[in-house]
């Protein structure tokens, strides 16, 4: 393990005190989600003032259930608290933890504190002790998609819970920092994580944090080159995916051309989830047309427009921002 001086924002004695009170709630009691509530109950009377606890991420280690992982917020960075007996062996997720603090609660065990930095272990983090938190693809749902570096915790707090409608981050680049923000809100409903704008393929790993690939299509003629872009991505992704193809950039495309290139990617097996078109187009007639095929429309601003799989991409100046 790695000495404390190297994570001077962690205050040791509030992550002692937080481990105390875990102590008190887990000891004895099978896991269950009762002891997030309980632990959100108790939290306040710890008087905390260098960091900011998650309660909704407190979990159990998948091989250790005795010992438990919690996020916190200290000075805007977000860390993984890992705490466990002093006994136990270090948790393979993690092999070189910095280590926290060492403490001996009146007449209990001895227990440690361990410190990983979620920024670098982001994908680990989500895959091996959040896997519910994954995003999932889309079925017959409505999205409302929002930019990475929008206020997503604001945005998440507020949007409406509708049966059919759910949450998308999107992004150009390939990583896992969209589901920072899933982690440190209070929602757990389910999102889309959307890598939009490719003109190549991801690869397998590139692909593990997204359920919604959007290929940017500059030549409708050649169908061939969507269907090799969805090939690979079958290839490549190991999990259930949604598949859009980009219009947009075909701002004189009209509802003929359309409908020949998606009859000819249906000859090619290539299934479509979404289409995204130019704001440009007349788009409720486009709409018909898409949602005779069970294929959803994708635009820049939200329209009236009924029919499953429509997917208004949100812009930024009208999401809430801090002054």
């Amino acid at each position: 393990m790695t000495p404390s001086q190297l994570l001077p924002p962690v205050k040791p004695s509030e992550a002692v005190a937080i481990a105390e009170l875990l102590l008190k709630l887990t000891q004895g009691r099978p896991w269950s989600n009762d002891i997030r509530a309980k632990l959100s109950g108790a939290l306040p009377t710890l008087h905390l003032e260098k960091l900011t606890v998650s309660p909704l991420t407190l979990t159990p280690d998948p091989t250790h259930p005795t010992t438990y992982f919690l996020i916190i917020e200290t000075e805007g960075a977000p860390w993984l608290l890992h705490f466990a007996p002093a006994s136990a062996a270090t948790t393979p997720l993690f092999p070189k933890p910095l280590l926290l603090a060492r403490v001996r609660p009146a007449g209990e065990r001895e227990i440690i504190i361990n410190a990983i930095t979620v920024a670098d272990n982001l994908g680990t983090i989500v895959q091996g002790l959040y896997p519910n938190l994954l995003a999932r693809a889309t079925s017959l749902h409505n999205l409302q998609s929002f930019d990475r570096n929008s206020n997503l915790k604001d945005v998440l707090k507020s949007f409406p819970k509708r049966p059919n409608l759910l949450p998308a981050i999107r992004t150009t680049e390939p990583n896992w920092q969209p589901y920072l923000p899933i982690l440190l809100s209070n929602w757990r409903e389910g999102f889309v994580s959307i890598l939009e704008k490719q003109t190549t393929p991801p690869s397998a790993a590139e692909a593990e944090p997204f359920s919604r690939f959007s290929q940017l299509v500059q030549d409708i003629a050649n169908p061939r080159t969507i269907a090799s872009f969805y090939n690979t991505l079958q290839a490549n992704v190991k999990h259930g995916f949604d598949f859009e193809i980009d219009l947009s950039q075909q701002a004189s495309l009209d509802i003929d051309q359309l409908h020949n290139l998606l009859d000819n990617l249906k000859l090619l097996g290539v299934s479509i989830q979404s289409v995204e078109l130019s704001s440009q187009l007349h788009l409720p007639a486009f709409a018909m047309l898409l949602q005779s095929r069970q294929i959803g429309l994708t635009c820049d601003r939200e329209l009236s427009i009924s029919g499953p799989r429509t997917h208004w991409k949100v812009e930024d100046e009208l999401l809430p921002h801090h002054n």
